[in-house]
């Protein structure tokens, strides 16, 4: 149980690291825009020869713009790697999920024979994850009806690390394809 409140602890502070990173992206963008502007109408007005108020000397150096924290650099280019992490790991664990049902698929005729396959293969994480949320052991029990295996290695990933089956497809899909690559690159 205390696995799962760190987890779900960990998941909103990742959330709330990347809501702040956000803002503060919306925030810099909004100065550079204000300054840009501020820099177009003085320009204007000194290529008019036209003081800003009455009696005001005319302004001919641009405005400076604001410094970037570098701790919002660091902290938005942290977030950016562990999310780039934490996509690549569920990855990998859909490609060993996606392996171990492949292995599991031949041997389970019904859904019976799930406790005998389950001893046969004691480490496979799909029998642990199943352990922990009971729906995938019907599933993995039902998987002689199941035709696309990768989606449910998505599916029990998804549910496993409470991520959407969306996310999942696209982290799938984002290892496959840095797995093709690294073979090209051999």
């Amino acid at each position: 149980m205390n696995s799962l409140r760190a987890q779900y602890f960990r998941t909103n502070l990742s959330s709330l690291l990347g809501y702040f990173t956000r803002a503060m992206m919306h925030l810099q963008s909004d100065l550079r825009r204000k300054y840009e502007i501020e820099a177009m109408t003085l320009g204007r007005i000194a290529a008019l020869g036209v003081a800003p108020r009455i009696g005001e000397p005319v302004a001919t150096q641009q405005p400076v713009s604001p410094i970037i924290s570098p701790a919002v650099k660091v902290i938005g280019d942290v977030h950016q790697k562990r999310v780039k992490k934490d996509r690549e790991l569920r990855g990998q664990a859909i490609g060993k999920v996606l392996s171990e049902l492949k292995r599991i698929k031949p041997e389970m005729h019904t859904e019976f024979l799930y406790e005998k396959i389950e001893k046969q293969h004691l480490r496979f994480v799909v029998f642990k994850i199943a352990q922990r949320i009971p729906e995938v052991k019907t599933w993995i029990g039902n998987i002689q009806g199941r035709r696309d295996l990768v989606k449910l290695a998505q599916e029990i990933v998804a549910r496993d690390r409470d991520v959407s089956k969306w996310t999942a497809e696209k982290d799938w899909k984002f290892y496959k394809g840095r797995k093709r690559k690294s073979r090209r690159n051999r």
